[in-house]
């Protein structure tokens, strides 16, 4: 946990230093949350069809 925190400590400072990689690394985590929760979207109803099917 403390490692975790010093490197977030470092790439506070980096990012300080480098704006444009900042943007880089903010846009590239919002995309891969974004891209989990569509993930887990299409699981959860591809699950439901399959439920559904089940029904029938």
């Amino acid at each position: 946990c403390l490692y975790t925190f010093l490197l977030l400590n470092n790439a506070c400072l980096f990012s300080c230093q480098f704006n444009n990689f900042s943007l880089f690394y903010n846009f590239s985590v919002v995309f891969f949350a974004v891209l989990i929760s569509f993930i887990t979207f299409a699981v959860e109803t591809e699950n439901n069809d399959n439920d559904s099917d089940n029904k029938y």
